[in-house]
């Protein structure tokens, strides 16, 4: 569901792969959710607009708001710039971290394909810090 925190595997994910050595296999990865098939999204920092229109998920707008720890809001980067407009087509989902100035996700490496989802993402263990405990 759009908003939330879900695991991935980064097999086939080309942007992601070539970081990682072969013999280590595909990896889980966690991010937020914040496009699903169909979504046309644009980032105008500080937020991430979703069909035309402010992100309205309580997740994505935390992150949108400045607060701490979201200091940073939503940045643009190298897939996902300032003023262009990219739709996800079907069985593509985008991934944005909640950290987005210092992420490595979807605006870097592309769509995560709906083959490797996992599920969502439900507590946070490590590290020991304010983060840990049920994901909201």
């Amino acid at each position: 569901v759009r908003g939330e925190v879900f695991v991935f595997i980064t097999k086939n994910i080309r942007g992601i792969e070539a970081g990682i050595p072969k013999e280590h296999g595909s990896q889980h990865y966690i991010k937020r959710l914040v496009g699903v098939p169909g979504d046309s999204l644009e980032v105008k920092a500080p937020q991430l607009w979703v069909n035309g229109q402010p992100a309205s998920e309580a997740g994505m707008q935390k992150v949108a708001s400045l607060k701490e720890p979201y200091t940073n809001g939503y940045q643009a980067a190298y897939l996902l710039s300032e003023g262009r407009q990219l739709t996800l087509a079907g069985q593509q989902y985008w991934a944005m971290g909640d950290n987005s100035f210092n992420s490595s996700d979807s605006r870097y490496w592309g769509p995560v394909p709906e083959r490797n989802l996992v599920g969502p993402a439900l507590m946070c263990y490590f590290p020991f810090t304010k983060h840990w405990g049920p994901i909201r």
